[in-house]
């Protein structure tokens, strides 16, 4: 879900600063997708078909694409994070932007990355994280400062006016949107929950098998959205007063830990729609959140801290007020989705 809507927004984005685009992808649902996710219909998708087998499966697909539009010099430049589809085009002599949002998980990935960054197309590589640059620099030794870009994920401002409502009240709407896990702190969720029966919890996201039944006991101030379409946010974020990112230090995603290095979608929207943050105290993390500025820290696996920060909110609605407004500033001034695109491209 965060893969695809974080593509779609790029190519947009991309589109918005004068530049031709062309999105290269599987076939998929019958929705339109520039309505699902919210984006202008203002760039080309070229479906492909899809091959169903794992690995082996990618790899012809990719090089379906480079003998397909490898050659025609139809495009000035190719980026993405499809591992395969670059790697499969990186001796066409058209410059390659590849992106990476985690360290490669086998000997394999970094064979194909390696392969890429020693090309004679390759132009850069985008990160998401300080943290996830410096481990691509210990990893390819070869590779110079300047050839790795970071840049954090990003938001859009809202067109209509959607700050919460800051008023002083006993009981507060605490909000958080995406995936739950262990990795991303659904036990601090759950106890967070528990111990502060006077706010209530509400939780828009897919509950991982390891928190279905953690957070499906709750208590009756825990409200379970599900996953919702990414454009029916809209309606979601501005109802929360506080909002709530406990990643943790480890987080497993298939076969690799990104919790060093992850930068989360939800953090950039929260910040677009004014919301107060209490996010994991986290290196990864402090690189947007300053603490007391425009958000609050709290240690990532101590529940006793998340209540205090909770508390904190809930007697302040001044300190909501302003860190809700600094969040907002913070986002206008350098994670919008034109701004990191053009940081994509610099």
């Amino acid at each position: 879900m965060a893969n695809a809507v974080h593509v779609m927004h790029m190519c947009d984005a991309f589109k918005s600063l004068g530049h031709n685009v062309t999105l290269f992808c599987y076939s998929g649902s019958s929705d339109d997708p520039f309505a699902y996710y919210k984006t202008k219909n203002n760039f080309y998708l070229e479906q492909i078909r899809h091959n169903p087998l794992p690995f082996c499966g990618r790899l012809i697909d990719s090089l379906r694409i480079r003998y397909r539009y490898g050659n025609r010099g139809d495009f000035d430049l190719f980026y993405g994070r499809n591992l395969l589809g670059l790697w499969a085009l990186r001796n066409n002599g058209t410059p390659i932007i590849y992106e990476s949002h985690a360290v490669p998980p086998s000997n394999t990935h970094t064979k194909f990355e390696k392969e890429i960054f020693q090309s004679r197309s390759f132009k850069k590589l985008v990160v998401i994280t300080e943290k996830l640059k410096s481990k691509y620099l210990e990893i390819f030794p070869f590779l110079a400062p300047d050839d790795v870009t970071v840049a954090h994920d990003a938001a859009n401002v809202p067109t209509a006016s959607a700050s919460p409502n800051y008023e002083q009240k006993d009981k507060l709407r605490v909000g958080y949107v995406g995936t739950l896990s262990t990795g991303k702190g659904a036990e601090i969720v759950y106890n967070l929950a528990k111990e502060n029966p006077q706010h209530e919890f509400h939780l828009v996201g897919r509950l991982t098998p390891d928190c279905k039944q953690i957070l499906e006991s709750a208590t009756s101030n825990v409200y379970l959205y599900g996953h919702l379409p990414h454009r029916e946010l809209d309606h979601i974020y501005p109802t929360f007063d506080i909002a709530l990112l406990p990643n943790q230090s480890t987080m497993p995603v298939g076969n690799r830990d990104i919790g060093a290095w992850n930068s989360p979608m939800k953090l950039f929207e929260y910040m677009a729609y004014s919301l107060p943050i209490i996010a994991s105290d986290l290196p990864n993390l402090r690189e947007i959140i300053t603490d007391q500025e425009n958000g609050l820290l709290a240690v990532h696996d101590s529940v006793e801290d998340w209540s205090t920060k909770l508390q904190q909110l809930a007697d302040d609605a001044g300190l909501r007020a302003r860190l809700g407004t600094q969040a907002l500033q913070t986002l206008r001034k350098g994670h919008t989705w034109p701004v990191r695109a053009e940081q994509v491209l610099l």
